[in-house]
């Protein structure tokens, strides 16, 4: 599930009225001056698209993000926060998603860290083996790189722009254009929904395992990553603000190239691990879904571990000597 780099560069940043609104503890002090500080600059840019947000109602969409033209300088997290603060804020679903942002340690924060490391390990409960790698994001940008865990000279990643395979002529158990985003995608949940390009909306409640949660639709303009059709419904946990997990389609275009899409799944997000002051589940369960929509039986039992941010290196994503690259959705024959 790749993203267009453009649809993630924006951020959320943590204001005290919007997370008191949604039982929320409020940023501390020396989190939310800077923040302030920016977000008085990035409002000059976002003025005018928040004046003319108007209420709508559950059903409607109630945040659209648009990418921004507003100046800053590279890699800087305050700047980012605070524009997607004065995006956000204006809707009740952009606020029910910064108050998870700030559940899950704050998105300047997050993008202050560095890069991603971690072993994601996903596991179908019957059927084909697991697929298990561990891999490297470039947060900021949305690239990536791979290595099996049992053959780790087999790599595989996302510059971006193409797709990269090594050794050259490797079966690997996954679309490697597909899976280089795709954990990311599931783990980076809830930072990942500042990606412009979105559109927010709410949506009913959902009571799970005795937990109730807050719902957010997430949908995406045409044009943004490869998969524009996807959506997704994040369980935002109405005591903790927590994330609790996603509902979710799959749309890419390398699976279904004459259009459709994956039946839905609730995919459960269980445990905690806390990295850097950052937030990440532990383990997640994948459950199909019966007639009503409930959840009913369980697909996939997926793992990750071994999490550390690193210092950023660019050079890290380029495509190494010898690699089979390609830019389509899959290889070519």
């Amino acid at each position: 599930m790749v993203r267009s780099s453009s649809a993630r560069h924006l951020a959320y940043a943590l204001a005290a009225l919007s997370f008191a609104s949604f039982g929320c503890s409020p940023p501390s002090p020396a989190t939310a001056a800077p923040i302030a500080e920016a977000a008085e600059a990035a409002m000059t840019a976002s003025e005018a698209a928040v004046a003319s947000s108007q209420p709508t109602t559950a059903s409607q969409p109630t945040a659209t993000s648009q990418p921004s033209t507003m100046p800053r300088t590279p890699h800087d997290p305050t700047a980012r926060a605070a524009e997607a603060h004065a995006r956000l804020q204006a809707s009740e679903a952009g606020q029910l998603v910064l108050a998870a942002i700030e559940a899950h340690g704050g998105l300047a924060h997050y993008f202050a860290q560095g890069d991603l490391q971690f072993r994601f390990r996903y596991a179908p409960v019957e059927g084909r083996a697991a697929t298990d790698t561990v891999q490297r994001i470039d947060t900021w940008s949305a690239r990536a790189t791979h290595h099996l865990t049992d053959t780790p000279e087999v790599r595989f990643g996302w510059t971006g722009e193409l797709a990269w395979v090594l050794p050259p002529g490797t079966e690997l158990p996954v679309n490697a254009r597909f899976w280089a985003l795709t954990p990311y995608y599931f783990v980076g949940v809830p930072f990942v929904f500042a990606d412009p390009g979105i559109t927010l909306a709410l949506a009913s409640e959902e009571t799970f395992e005795d937990r109730v949660y807050d719902r957010v639709r997430v949908t995406y303009g045409q044009g943004v990553g490869d998969a524009p059709d996807d959506y997704y419904i994040v369980l935002i946990d109405r005591e903790t603000r927590r994330v609790g997990g996603v509902r979710y389609i799959v749309t890419y275009p390398g699976f279904f190239p004459d259009g459709g899409h994956s039946p839905e799944k609730l995919m459960v997000y269980d445990g905690a691990q806390v990295v850097d002051g950052i937030t990440f589940p532990e383990t997640f369960r994948t459950f199909t879904l019966d007639e009503a929509g409930a959840p009913s039986t369980l697909v996939t039992h997926s793992t990750m571990a071994d999490v550390a941010f690193v210092p950023h290196d660019p050079g890290a994503y380029a495509v190494p000597e010898q690699a089979l690259t390609y830019s389509g959705f899959v290889p070519a024959p």
